[in-house]
């Protein structure tokens, strides 16, 4: 079954009028067209209704119409919309506010959940596209040790570390699902410092070097003896890798190595 015949079938499954798709990385999911639109399911055929960008070529799977605005839409949609179902997580307020005063809408429908456990099965494209992302990352972590020198600063690393990984196809957007969270190419942390408390919801934290993105790789030098992490993500054609590496230049303590151990 194709991914927008998943979609079709939950519209079935749901009893719903409509499904209106507005998160661009799931309308990217399902049509293969990253846009500001909206990718609506219901009667005979789905139609991707794009704002932005009208100038660019697509390669759609969905028939392609362009709009100025969702008043624009509704001279394509016959059926009487009372049910829709919309992705209640990611979408602002008084955007389904204007959907459903646009479209007449009586009751809404999420459909947050559902869409991802349909993204949640991989296709055999996308697990190529993680395993590419997963042999990045080590090649990553391989050139830690050619690029290293005494001296660097823990920023001087993932400067080169990211020039690298790009150079090999990592995009260096790394879109997150929850509100409020961004992440970087990589945490790059030495000692108590992985545990400086950060705003992001994750293991580590970092100082960083601004207070306007406060986490990740600081300007601190990377000291001998002391062990430093690796965090590395990537981003191949829209599918992510992550991983973890410790690190450790000059003489290791005995101390540290019983915790090693």
């Amino acid at each position: 079954m194709g991914r927008i015949d998943r979609l079709f079938k939950l519209l079935e499954d749901k009893s719903l009028d409509a499904i209106f798709v507005l998160k661009p990385l799931n309308i990217f999911y399902f049509t293969g067209a990253y846009v500001n639109g909206l990718l609506y399911i219901g009667g005979e055929k789905p139609i991707l209704f794009v704002r932005r960008p009208k100038e660019r070529p697509l390669n759609s799977k969905a028939e392609v119409v362009y709009i100025n605005s969702f008043k624009d839409i509704k001279p394509f949609i016959s059926l009487s919309l009372d049910n829709v179902g919309l992705e209640l997580d990611s979408i602002p307020y008084n955007t389904i506010l204007k959907i459903v005063s646009t479209f007449g809408i009586r009751e809404v429908f999420d459909i947050s959940n559902e869409i991802r456990l349909v993204r949640m099965k991989k296709d055999e494209v996308e697990i190529e596209k993680i395993k590419r992302a997963g042999e990045i990352v080590g090649r990553v972590f391989e050139r830690v040790r050619e690029v290293f020198t005494p001296g660097m600063t823990e920023f001087d690393l993932l400067l080169e570390l990211e020039y690298f990984s790009k150079k090999l196809g990592n995009l260096g957007v790394y879109r997150m699902h929850s509100f409020g969270n961004e992440a970087s190419f990589s945490h790059i942390i030495q000692g108590d410092d992985a545990f400086f408390p950060s705003y992001l919801d994750a293991p580590t934290g970092g100082r960083g070097i601004s207070e306007a993105f406060p986490q990740g790789a600081s300007l601190k030098k990377i000291e001998s003896g002391k062990p430093f992490t690796v965090d590395v993500m990537i981003n191949y054609d829209g599918y992510i890798a992550d991983a973890t590496r410790t690190f450790i230049y000059g003489e290791v303590s005995d101390e540290i190595k019983d915790y090693w151990e």
